[in-house]
Order: C-alpha cells, then structure tokens, then sequence
C-alpha cells in the first residue's frame, strides 16, 4: 500500500471528536488542530504543569515552555506530527502523538508517544489513545509503529504488549534523565493491518 499525505487521508471530520465513558469520567478524544492553536496551547501548558517532573524526563520536547508547544503546532502544520487529545469537561488529561517520516527509507514508519495524566492511569485512557493512533497510521498507509519506552517504565510496556507491540531491541545505557543516570532504552514496534 502507498503511503497517503495527511491531506489524502480522510481523518478528521467523520472520526472526531468521540466521547467515551472510561470508570467514571466522559473522556473526549479530538484531533490536536492548528486553527485552534490558543487555547489548546493554554490547554496542554495546563496539563504539562500539573505533571510531576519525573514524568517529563523522556518526553520529546519540554511541553511545559510555551515556544515548544507552539512548535509541536508547527509541526501538526508541516505534516510531521498528528496529535490525539484526551480530554474532560475541556480540560486535556492525556495525548498521543504519531511522528511522521519524510526520510525516504523510513516514511512507512510512524512512531507512537503517549502520555496521560496521572489521575487517569490505569483507566485505560492510553491504550485508547494508541488505538485511535494505530487506525490513523492505517489510514495513512504506514506499515508500522514504534514506541520508544525507557526500561523503568513497565506499566508502560504492558500497555503497549496488551496492544499487540512486540520489543525489537533493547539499548544499553541509552537513555539519562535529569539525576545523570542512565536507564535502558526498549523499542517496540506493532505491524499495520493491511
């Protein structure tokens, strides 16, 4: 299968917003949007403060600097990111990124980022933002998606083993968080239904 542009893919209007029940809370799940690029920066400044610090060492960018998240939009713009909110009552709880490849032996790859709120593990939250990224990799054509998961995050790799990821490789030392220590860096990958 070929791999579609984001504008081929007809992702956004008919899929979001959803709101499902997950425990007690009405979780809505939308695309992350440019033309709203105000008040979903205020949103996701909003959750990154409220994270505890050891929660934002492995992340990509530090979401808690306006500068960055209006970069992520950038990104969402250029075509490289598509970004799935959770959301209650307005509020984000969550989200999941899928990063795009424009490197020729690599654009049939997307790789996956997760992260939720720590009110809202456990509930399931995450696994449901992976599968809302795993239909839209499909929809795009990829053929696979990684996670990238440090070696100290095992609720993590059993949510994303639940998923039907499988480890491909484990490197050593690959990984320091803030203290300077190094942790293990395990790459999952999941294959896209055809």
């Amino acid at each position: 299968m070929m791999e579609k542009t984001l504008k081929e893919a007809a992702l956004p209007e008919f899929w979001y917003p959803v709101t499902e029940q997950i425990g007690r809370h009405p979780i809505t799940f939308k695309l992350m949007r440019p033309q709203d690029e105000a008040t979903v920066e205020q949103a996701v400044l909003k959750f990154a403060q409220s994270l505890p610090a050891g929660d934002l060492v492995f992340l990509r960018m530090d979401i808690t600097q306006p500068d960055v998240v209006r970069e992520w939009v950038e990104n969402i713009l250029r075509g490289r990111t598509i970004t799935v909110l959770a959301e209650e009552n307005g509020e984000v709880v969550g989200y999941g990124n899928l990063h795009l490849s424009k490197l020729q032996w690599t654009r049939h790859i997307g790789e996956i980022r997760v992260l939720v709120g720590a009110k809202f593990r456990g509930l399931g939250v995450g696994e449901r933002i992976v599968e809302e990224l795993k239909k839209i990799a499909q929809e795009l054509g990829l053929l696979r998606v990684v996670a990238h998961i440090a070696s100290n995050q095992p609720r993590v790799r059993a949510m994303f083993e639940r998923l039907d990821f499988h480890a491909e490789a484990l490197l050593t030392d690959w990984l320091k968080d803030r203290n300077h220590q190094k942790h293990d860096l395990v790459i999952m990958s999941h294959e896209i239904d055809g």
